[in-house]
């Protein structure tokens, strides 16, 4: 069973860390690293014992040469996530631009057309 009190505490250190190092508003910057050793020879070989035997032991070639494969991956999702935000919040700028200037030319229209009407009744 987990100790809630745990996660609890992961989650306050890694905030105060985000904290400190200023990364909370920069997932790009946060990575996560993983290495796997295998071994090239994998193959086991035979073992021959007596019926009922509890520990069998074996004897491998004593080949210890292994591949080590590293990953690391980065914190894109979040990435996309905020860059998308941004990119809507940019949409939403330009849409209103768009519709103030139209409102400032349908106001601008109806004033020059009373002023056309002023004169033509002056």
């Amino acid at each position: 069973m987990t100790n809630p009190d745990i996660f609890q505490q992961y989650f306050d250190l890694l905030d105060e860390t985000l904290t400190t190092y200023e990364l909370k508003d920069k997932p790009s910057q946060i990575y996560n690293c993983d290495e796997s050793g295998m071994p090239l020879e994998h193959k086991l070989p035979r073992v021959v014992s007596l019926k009922g035997t509890k520990k069998v032991r074996q004897i491998s070639s004593g080949n210890k040469t292994q591949i080590t494969v590293a990953s690391e991956s980065l914190a894109l999702l979040e990435a996309k996530k905020q860059q998308k935000e941004e990119v809507e919040k940019e949409k939403e700028r330009k849409k209103k631009e768009r519709e103030e200037k139209r409102i400032a030319k349908e106001s601008e229209k109806k004033q020059k057309q009373q002023e056309r009407e002023s004169k033509q009744e002056g």
